[in-house]
């Protein structure tokens, strides 16, 4: 934080880790309760404000969730995915409205 803070060189600041193979199984049943490998990279709550992007559906993370010590971990699925392994359907989001 104190690069970030103190560097005047950029717009903003983001940590991204690499792609790695995670486990899932969503609660349910059918296809949407198997259990699959998944590639995941865990971003800093800045990541997504930084790329100036928004989500469909739900919330994404922001800088306020770098302060939530011992928080839950949560996922930001890509549309593909969502799509692909659910359906698209809404009640999958898991989120409120953004």
């Amino acid at each position: 934080m104190a690069f970030r803070d103190q560097c005047k060189a950029f717009v903003g600041l983001a940590a991204v880790s690499g792609s790695r193979p995670v486990g899932l199984q969503a609660a349910g049943t059918g296809a949407a309760g198997t259990a699959e490998l998944a590639y995941a990279s865990s971003v800093s709550g800045s990541y997504f404000d930084l790329l100036g992007v928004d989500a469909a559906v739900g919330r994404l993370f922001n800088a306020q969730d770098d302060h939530q010590f011992g928080a839950s971990p949560y996922v930001v699925l890509s549309h593909e995915y969502w799509q692909r392994r659910f359906a698209g359907e809404s009640a999958w989001s898991g989120a409120q409205s953004a």
